[in-house]
């Protein structure tokens, strides 16, 4: 969410402090290519984001003045929200916000246990699995049971070998095309290969988990739940299991309720082609979907 920006940020941050420039120019510089960052990249939302907390940490970098990182990110969603308060449904600036806001909000407390780097990566990719997990079971009724381990080594890899690599080729393209292009051919290689490992594991049953979309009182007890969980795992590390407990139950629950309710339910839908219709029996007996399809 964003990564890219604050990767590429800081490279060429501390490459300007190397070649002797002022850390007052290089920041200066930074206000000025950020802005233009942002249509270059796509504008999404987690660019957006990212690009407005960089210029903030770096406007008071250059006016001497240093302000907590949580009053970055609040001031980012302020300044997004005033600029179009659509973007609050938008799903890309939900996880985004909510992703970065758990992680800031952990630096000082959970974090503290955690010193080496294989055991922060794996806290870093719970924390974003769990806290995201109402957002998208919400808009996308499932969530990946991989992500997790999936994370803990697509994160480091982006990060420390793709990234950079890349930039290489883009300067090596400008400066000496015949080697560039071996470089843009060994990236393209990688990114097929990292590409071809990522649709295998999602093919297999087991790598996500589809429960269906909650209603409102499940989000509340999800929320809730997390939070929770949270707390207990700030507070001491060893609080942690217990904690955890919560979420797993209202996930339980979540599994359950369809085969709990007394209720059936069928439902016309107009696919375009004619109708199809969904039938699911009391207390989930059973399912049918009844569409004959195109011609």
């Amino acid at each position: 969410s964003g990564l890219h920006v604050s990767l590429m940020t800081g490279m060429f941050y501390f490459l300007c402090i190397r070649l002797g420039m002022t850390r007052e120019l290089t920041a200066i510089i930074l206000l000025c290519l950020l802005p233009a960052y942002i249509f270059i990249a796509g504008g999404s939302p987690s660019v957006i984001r990212s690009v407005i907390m960089s210029i903030l940490i770096l406007a008071s970098t250059v006016l001497w003045k240093k302000g907590s990182i949580l009053d970055v990110i609040s001031f980012a969603c302020i300044i997004m929200l005033l600029y179009n308060p659509y973007f609050i449904a938008n799903i890309g600036f939900q996880l985004s916000f909510l992703v970065s806001a758990s992680l800031i909000l952990s630096s000082r407390g959970i974090f503290k246990y955690y010193s080496t780097t294989i055991p922060s990566l794996f806290v870093v990719s719970l924390l974003s699995q769990i806290t995201s997990m109402p957002v998208l079971l919400f808009h996308f009724y499932e969530f990946s049971l991989m992500s997790l381990p999936l994370n803990m080594v697509y994160v480091p890899l982006y990060s420390v070998v793709i990234l950079p690599f890349a930039l290489l080729t883009v300067l090596l393209l400008s400066v000496f095309e015949p080697i560039g292009q071996i470089f843009a051919a060994t990236l393209s290689w990688m990114l097929e290969i990292l590409n071809h490992v990522t649709v295998w594991i999602s093919q297999f049953s087991f790598s996500v988990l589809t429960i269906g979309k909650p209603e409102w009182v499940l989000m509340i007890l999800y929320c809730a739940s997390i939070f929770y969980f949270l707390i207990c795992w700030e507070k001491k590390k060893t609080f942690m299991q217990r904690g955890l407990f919560a979420p797993i139950i209202v996930l339980l629950l979540h599994l359950l309720l369809p085969y709990l309710n007394p209720n059936g339910e069928i439902t016309m839908l107009d696919v375009g082609q004619g109708d199809s219709i969904f039938i699911e029996l009391p207390y989930r007996k059973g399912i049918y979907l009844i569409d004959t399809g195109g011609t």
